[in-house]
């Protein structure tokens, strides 16, 4: 959410019948009930983890809708599941959230250049992805082969460190606002 969106955020979830479930500061879980599937996983500009591309180039590839919000472009949400793998979340998760991005748009990965092309390349095949994963992650070989050639792919790498070692995952994913 950008800086003082927040309200107009929150209003169009809440009339698409979403509902909130606030987790960290800045960070809230929209879910449909009762089923409670997460819709939307909403988080403040300064909450931005360092692991996914720059908030400002998502900003500007961002398509706005007729409800005054601004969607990240199915390149970029791709390449920020493709972080989240690397980091070590759950692939099942991964995957489930990559499926709509690709049917969404036909992917091409080639709208993410430079290093990020390698990360975002990662998740383009979401069957090859699930079945590289060894309990339900994916392995930390494949791991650093798609997160060292980035920026936002090394920190994926230190939050999934971060996460194995017991410290705090907002110290080593969060603040590249």
């Amino acid at each position: 959410m950008l800086p003082g969106h927040d309200a107009v955020v929150a209003r169009a979830l809440r009339d698409a019948g979403l509902t909130a479930a606030p987790q960290d500061p800045g960070h809230v879980l929209w879910r449909l009930l009762p089923g409670e599937t997460v819709v939307v996983d909403a988080l403040a500009a300064h909450g931005w983890p360092k692991m996914y591309p720059p908030l400002a180039d998502v900003v500007a590839r961002g398509a706005s809708r007729p409800d005054g919000l601004t969607v990240a472009a199915p390149a970029d949400r791709l390449t920020i599941h493709a972080a989240e793998a690397v980091a070590g979340w759950p692939i099942d998760k991964v995957v489930q959230k990559v499926r709509p991005a690709l049917d969404e748009a036909s992917l091409d990965t080639s709208a993410q250049t430079g290093p990020l092309r390698h990360l975002a390349a990662l998740v383009e095949n979401p069957d090859r992805l699930a079945a590289t994963a060894r309990a339900g992650r994916l392995p930390l070989r494949a791991a650093l082969a798609a997160g060292v050639r980035s920026g936002p792919g090394r920190a994926a790498l230190r939050a999934r460190a971060a996460a194995r070692l017991g410290l705090p995952a907002a110290s080593a994913a969060r603040g590249n606002a």
